[in-house]
Order: structure tokens, then sequence, then C-alpha cells
């Protein structure tokens, strides 16, 4: 459901900042598709990611019959 979603991104984030200690750290970790990134490179990736299921969520959710 959406609100399983959404307590799973905020348990994610919570869980990311607790493990960063310098989001404006240099140090990069390779992703496959976009390369280099930052530690503030892949918070701002996860956010996005999830804000796009998100929206597909609620886009299927509106297709199905209500029971």
């Amino acid at each position: 459901s959406v609100q399983t979603f959404k307590r799973f991104v905020l348990d994610e984030y919570a869980q990311l900042n607790n493990s960063l200690s310098d989001k404006n750290s240099k140090t990069k970790f390779y992703h496959p598709w976009f390369g280099l990134m930052t530690a503030q490179q892949w918070y701002w990736l996860l956010s996005t990611h999830h804000y796009l299921h998100l929206q597909q969520i609620r886009a299927i959710k509106k297709r199905l019959p209500i029971i």
C-alpha cells in the first residue's frame, strides 16, 4: 500500500541519516548508470527515485477496481 511504501521510505532515510557522518564529503561511490557519485548526490537520487515510485503506485491504484 502507499502507507507501507511511505513508512519504508521514512525508515530508509532515517537509516541513511544515521549512517552519514558528512553529507558534504567528496568521497564518491560508484553507481552502475551514473558513475561516481558523492553522498549528497546519492541522497538526491534516492529521494527522486522514491518519488517516481510513489507516483507509479498512485497511478496503479487509480486503475484498480474498488472492492
